[in-house]
């Protein structure tokens, strides 16, 4: 028998590891929430998650000792899935409360929402709720990912700055919010991130997890898919805002 794949969910004191896991847990991906760079190195794939500033987050893994082995794993081959803030840390730097250096695998930076719209006047910063991803026609590195989702899918969002890419190549889907017009998702070879809480966007997130983690081959049962929506219904509740 086919030894299952080992997920880990790196834990960095910045994370929403909880709903991240049970979510993983929802589609049968074995899992286990690791700071354990030994753990870390010995995953057969890797969810970066993160919540909060760019600084502390990028403190945190340092703190933890988790740089060099997150740039060891992505250098060997490893998949790596960053989400919302560990999409943000993937790369170059940001300018989120003062400079900051990232990790780097994806050249880019990352930078403020505008809080400007031409249509309707000002709209709230951060961007809470949802949007529709637009997917890029070139997207080789992520065509497997996104695999069942379709162009206009909406994604549950939760953030105050964004990554622009240093090429355009790197950009794999797009949103937009007020006067923002943004990458939502980044990759480069088996590295990408998703500004989106995937684990908050009900089916289409379950299944775009279910495509990095167990493989875009197997479906889903219509039970599993509804089990989506508990989590997301968790965070609309703990940040008021109605659906």
């Amino acid at each position: 028998m086919r030894r299952r794949t080992e997920i880990v969910v790196v834990d960095y004191g910045c994370g929403n590891l909880f709903s991240i896991q049970r979510a993983l847990s929802k589609i049968g991906a074995s899992s286990r929430v690791s700071r354990s760079a030994e753990e870390i190195r010995d995953a057969d794939k890797i969810i970066l998650p993160g919540v909060g500033a760019f600084g502390d987050g990028m403190d945190s893994l340092r703190s933890c000792g988790l740089i060099d082995v997150l740039l060891e794993c992505a250098s060997s081959g490893t998949p790596i899935l960053g989400i919302c803030l560990g999409m943000q840390l993937l790369m170059t730097e940001s300018i989120e409360f003062g400079h900051h250096k990232g990790l780097n695998l994806i050249p880019g930076t990352v930078t403020r929402l505008s809080d400007h719209s031409s249509e309707h006047g000002l709209v709230k910063v951060p961007h809470i709720g949802w949007s529709p991803i637009h997917l890029s026609d070139d997207r080789q590195c992520t065509q497997d990912l996104f695999c069942g989702i379709d162009d206009g899918e909406y994604m549950y969002f939760l953030h105050s700055f964004f990554v622009t890419p240093e090429t355009d190549r790197h950009c794999s889907a797009a949103t937009v919010y007020g006067s923002n017009h943004f990458c939502c998702v980044v990759a480069r070879d088996n590295i990408v991130g998703v500004q989106f809480h995937p684990e908050l966007s009900a089916e289409s997130g379950l299944r775009l997890l279910h495509n990095f983690a167990v493989g875009h081959d197997v479906s889903i049962d219509s039970e599993t898919a509804a089990a989506a929506y508990a989590p997301l219904q968790e965070a609309v509740a703990l940040h008021g805002e109605a659906l």
